[in-house]
């Protein structure tokens, strides 16, 4: 079994976890893309599977605004996440998952936000938002310092 090894303390970022040595980072970074990548896909394909879910609560909950609210999740939503998925295949995005998700999760507070005044939804309905801040720390194949500036 081959021994870990602690990092130097010199070598690793003392606030944001990021090596010191620039081209150690890129190298680095070079490295993880392909994984990120597929992380990347993984959560857009997640993230429309639990969008498109909650199209059952609508039906039983908001049925007068149905329609509106199926045009939103069903049609505009997960348009705009099967675009990035589709984006996420383009070689030069393969380095640039942390804007991809800056833009999808803001995309998604603005449906949201429409989503809550076309359905006239409650304020606790609201706290559906935090399980979009969930997956951005748990699942979002973010750096930690994105995935804080992000939340």
């Amino acid at each position: 079994m081959q021994e870990r090894i602690a990092p130097n303390p010199g070598t690793i970022g003392k606030f944001i976890p990021s090596l010191r040595d620039r081209a150690q980072e890129v190298r680095f970074r070079a490295s993880r893309a392909t994984a990120e990548q597929r992380e990347t896909r993984a959560t857009l394909i997640l993230f429309i599977i639990v969008n498109s879910s909650f199209a059952v609560i609508d039906v039983i909950l908001y049925p007068e605004v149905l329609k509106d609210l199926l045009l939103l999740r069903l049609v505009l939503a997960n348009a705009v996440l099967v675009a990035f998925l589709a984006l996420s295949f383009v070689p030069g995005l393969k380095r640039r998952i942390a804007p991809i998700f800056f833009v999808v999760t803001f995309l998604y507070v603005v449906f949201y936000a429409f989503f809550c005044e076309t359905a006239n939804a409650p304020p606790l309905y609201v706290s559906g938002i935090v399980m979009l801040f969930f997956g951005i720390y748990t699942i979002a194949p973010l750096r930690y310092a994105e995935a804080v500036v992000l939340g």
